[in-house]
């Protein structure tokens, strides 16, 4: 590690200096929603679904003895409607769920199902390079073999709105950074999730963090590849071989990406821009821009998860990192998020004597976050060595031990810019989870268990439960599919033997200013700001109230499509709802919101807390 002054150096007991007297309140409630309506229109029950209650009547209720140890799935929307191009087979909903099967690999699931309709399963494709990912394995520079397996990853879809981008002399505020980052990458050339290209991350044990871009099928044919396909790897070389990587993520903004491993390793590690630098928003973008080898990506350790082992990490809705193992979730200070020396992204460089974030990654001035801290709006919840968390729009889903599934709901403390959190258990009576994720076209929760805890080939239970969404007020999603109405084909279905050029799906728009803000799109929850004055703040947590009533907007929305991909454009903190504790959704709860406040004072860096009350 280099070090820069005499501040470089994060001692346990500079920590215990920084920290010491620290005191924070934060409130965190625990909802009940009864008669809170869900994507199918049914009811989430009082507690929480049940397996064996209705409508769960049993766990295994989709795709039985398909997959092995998944470690869960993403949603990546594309141009395609229906599978294989072929009006005979499902539709796609505008996107494919891509499944961390650890029989096979990483690959993008085939629906199964009635033509037409929606899927009523999945499939793993025979093993092929265009539609799975098998890494390479990674020996003192060379590659020596291939197959290495992707254990946990995450998606971003950088998506460009040309209209808000910055002009030669005349800067646009409501230009950030992921517009920047798409329109860059775009050439200005407007972009939806659907069409825009879509970078997995991934980590293999036995090679490192890789980049992989995923861009549509040219000419579809029927029978032949439907939306997005594997395109070339990108190995992020300045993270030390052999260090064993096994879980990565990307911001939402695109602005970092972080991997850690769960062989008993507490060093995060990060990547500035990952994808290139994009420049200031408030600057037109660079016509001649293009995404970087990511050899020439600075990345570095950043600092410590602090867990005796790592089973997951994740970017949360407040584009704060949050990691979960043994024995609890940490994030970067027990209350992330605020405009502080040591709250991420300013503990990266505000703490050993960088001039900028730039600067410490160039310079290599590493660790300098840190200790992960326990996250009490997590442990509140007793959230306990969690294998799995996802995170989707303004709600995070995590599964602790005892078979359970617990719904984050995340806001902003528009003053503080400190994260609050409202949780509920959403479902309960599974057995060993070993992963999550969002099937957009189903508008579902996909759960991941594995009954034999050994990984048994072709014995995960794969749960589907509906979609609910709504701790903070929002109308639920309904299942459209992108572009079209219902039943109505799109007009460039490729007629066999031909082949077709993918048409454009429709873009939502955003306001800025006063008011809701929420794009147009037939499935996903848009994202909506509600309450006078919410903070206006960026990823580095600076920023202003904004001094207007209503919602601040959600400029990233403005490049949403006609349906999906929601979980891939980033959540600015000025969509958060704010001081939603006590609030409910529409219908009354069964059960009255419980609140409490909590004081904690930082010691050696684990806080004492001191129950005030609740009711």
């Amino acid at each position: 590690m280099k070090q820069r002054n005499s501040v470089s150096c994060l001692s346990i007991g500079r920590r215990v200096n920084r920290i010491i007297a620290l005191a924070v309140t934060f409130t965190m409630s625990m909802q009940n929603f009864a008669w809170a309506v869900c994507s199918d229109g049914s009811n989430l029950p009082s507690g929480g679904y049940v397996i064996g209650l209705p409508p769960v009547q049993q766990a295994a209720n989709w795709s039985l003895n398909i997959f092995t140890g998944t470690t869960g799935s993403l949603w990546i929307p594309d141009t395609s409607y229906y599978e294989h191009n072929d009006p005979a087979k499902p539709l796609t909903g505008g996107g494919h769920n891509w499944v961390f099967d650890q029989g096979s690999t990483l690959c993008k699931v085939t629906d199964v199902g009635p033509a037409g309709g929606l899927a009523t399963g999945w499939e793993i494709p025979p093993n092929n390079p265009t539609d799975c990912v098998i890494l390479p394995v990674i020996v003192a520079g060379r590659v020596t073999n291939l197959g290495d397996i992707p254990f946990q990853g995450d998606v971003i879809t950088p998506t460009c709105d040309p209209t808000i981008l910055s002009q030669p002399g005349a800067p646009n505020p409501a230009n950030t950074y992921f517009n920047q980052l798409g329109c860059s990458i775009s050439h200005g050339v407007a972009t939806t999730p659907q069409t825009a290209t879509s970078y997995l991350f991934v980590a293999g044990i036995k090679g490192g963090m890789f980049s992989i871009p995923l861009e549509n099928v040219s000419s579809p044919v029927i029978g032949g590849s439907a939306g997005k396909t594997v395109g070339p790897q990108n190995y992020y070389s300045q993270i030390p071989e052999a260090t064993l990587l096994t879980n990565a993520a990307v911001s939402k903004d695109g602005q970092f990406a972080m991997v850690t491993s769960h062989r008993r390793d507490v060093r995060v590690w990060g990547c500035l821009n990952p994808l290139g630098d994009p420049g200031d928003p408030g600057l037109p973008i660079n016509p001649r821009y293009f995404v970087p080898p990511a050899a020439t990506v600075n990345c570095m350790q950043v600092g410590s998860n602090n867990l005796a082992v790592t089973l997951t990490n994740a970017f949360g809705p407040d584009n704060q990192p949050y990691f979960g193992g043994r024995r609890v979730v940490n994030s970067f200070n027990s209350v992330p998020g605020g405009d502080f020396t040591t709250s991420w992204p300013n503990c990266i460089w505000q703490t050993n004597g960088a001039a900028s974030l730039a600067d410490a990654f160039a310079n290599n001035l590493s660790n300098g976050c840190g200790d992960a801290q326990p996250n009490f709006g997590f442990t509140s919840a007793l959230i306990t060595q969690p294998p799995a968390m996802i995170s989707h729009g303004r709600y995070m889903y995590i599964g602790p031990l005892g078979g359970t599934i617990i719904q984050f709901a995340f806001t902003v403390d528009p003053f503080s810019g400190f994260t609050e959190y409202a949780f509920r258990t959403y479902l309960t009576g599974v057995s060993i989870l070993t992963g999550l994720g969002v099937a957009e076209d189903l508008q579902s929760l996909m759960i991941y268990t594995d009954p034999t805890a050994i990984g048994l080939a072709a014995q995960e239970i794969v749960t589907k439960v509906p979609l609910c969404e709504d701790m903070l007020g929002e109308p639920p999603p309904t299942q459209v599919p992108p572009g079209n109405p219902p039943g109505t084909p799109p007009s460039n279905t490729p007629t066999a033997g031909n082949t077709t050029t993918n048409g454009t799906t429709g873009t939502g728009t955003s306001t800025s200013g006063t008011g809701t803000t929420a794009a147009t799109g037939a499935v996903g929850g848009n994202f909506v700001g509600s309450g006078a004055g919410a903070a206006a703040r960026t990823a580095t947590g600076t920023g202003a109230t904004s001094p207007t009533g209503g919602a601040a907007a959600a400029t990233n929305a403005s490049a949403k499509g006609g349906g999906g991909g929601n979980a891939t454009a980033p959540v600015s903190l000025s969509t958060f709802p704010t001081n939603v504790s006590g609030t409910t959704a529409t219908g009354a709860p069964t059960n009255g919101p419980f609140t409490a406040s909590a004081k904690y004072i930082s010691q050696r860096g684990l806080p004492r807390i001191a129950q005030d009350g609740g009711n």
